[in-house]
């Protein structure tokens, strides 16, 4: 069996798998959809025409310490069940980063809903999420504090004039990811769903109407404010939903900001969860980021990718994984655990780190 990057001959297989793991395509296929990845690097594991296992990797950039740096995206991890349970995925993560290392890539970031699995190769929770549901009547408070015509509706297939917004919004974030022109033309992180995009000068909201004419609740995929006036704005326009929706939902990185203009006439329901996993890859390159040696720092990784020097040697202090290794230098704790290095801690800067990217 061959551990390396798929042959484009093995595209159906790719696409087999995704149609097997994943949800349906409701226009086209896989196949069709993969062509169109210009960022996209397939690894797996494969003998003849089968492919059993796979791992896709997205060429991002993300944003840390005011600088944009490359990033794996890594997305698509599926396997083939006739040969489940043999370690197939996490020798492909290994070749995988292996070769992002060799590439000096500094980092990696995915999400999923089965973290131990990814603990186990060195990553680890990287920001917290907030999500919150109120009722869109409760939010006419902000009627007085917002203009809700500031918004403008678009088309939803001229969503690429949010880029502006989303690339100033994104400088506000560490780990926060750039968004390709691509991927804005392509819909590519919502699939199928029946958009109505809301344009600002200093914000966007992305409302996926699929999901809120299914259960009745206005569902924003994706909120972008550069500046609080465009926040106040936004809450006046989901205040003036209220005829068609009973309540409203979305994701921001806290709920103080809603809270700090005081009560509402219903109290919201606020759901903290963590969001996207990051590990870091090649150790010389997130390094440079910062200017300074980790040689102090113990790094335990259990794919043996990420390099360790000289921290074998250093007393008192506990084995990080890649993973935490960004926690410590993005400030993830609040408290940072007994036996990390302080020295390092947020070197990342005071940004908060907020990922908004699926992929």
């Amino acid at each position: 069996m061959e551990i390396g990057i798929v042959p484009d001959a093995l595209m159906p297989r790719v696409a087999d798998l995704f149609s097997f793991a994943f949800e349906l395509r409701k226009s086209g296929t896989w196949e069709e959809w993969l062509k169109g990845e210009d960022t996209l690097t397939r690894y797996g594991a494969f003998e003849g025409d089968q492919l059993y296992a796979l791992i896709c990797v997205h060429d991002f950039e993300t944003h840390i310490a005011n600088q944009w740096v490359p990033c794996a995206g890594i997305a698509g991890v599926v396997s083939n069940p006739a040969r489940r349970g043999q370690g197939l995925l996490r020798r492909v993560m290994e070749h995988c980063l292996s070769h992002l290392n060799e590439r000096g890539v500094p980092l990696a970031v995915l999400g999923t809903d089965i973290p131990l699995f990814y603990e186990k190769m060195g990553f680890a929770y990287c920001d917290w999420q907030v999500e919150i549901e109120v009722s869109t009547s409760a939010l006419s408070k902000f009627r007085a504090l917002g203009d809700s015509s500031n918004y403008k509706m678009i088309d939803s297939k001229q969503m690429v004039r949010c880029k502006d917004v989303h690339d100033r919004w994104s400088d506000m974030y560490n780990l926060s990811i750039r968004r390709t022109v691509n991927r804005w033309n392509r819909e590519n992180f919502g699939w199928e769903c029946a958009w109505q995009v809301f344009l600002h000068q200093d914000g966007y909201m992305l409302i996926d109407l699929t999901a809120s004419k299914e259960k009745n609740r206005l569902s924003v995929f994706e909120w972008a404010c550069v500046t609080e006036q465009a926040y106040l704005d936004g809450l006046a326009l989901l205040s003036r939903c209220d005829a068609d929706y009973s309540t409203v939902r979305w994701t921001e990185k806290s709920a103080e900001r809603l809270f700090n203009y005081g009560s509402l006439d219903q109290c919201p329901k606020v759901t903290l969860s963590p969001g996207q996993m990051a590990r870091v890859v090649n150790l010389d390159t997130y390094a440079k980021i910062f200017g300074r040696s980790f040689d102090s720092v113990v790094i335990k990784d259990p794919l043996q990718v990420t390099e360790t020097r000289g921290g074998e040697s250093v007393s008192n202090t506990v084995a990080l994984s890649p993973g935490q290794l960004v926690q410590l230098t993005t400030g993830f704790w609040k408290q940072l655990p007994q036996g990390w290095p302080a020295e390092h801690e947020r070197i990342a800067g005071p940004a908060p780190t907020f990922i908004s990217e699926i992929f």
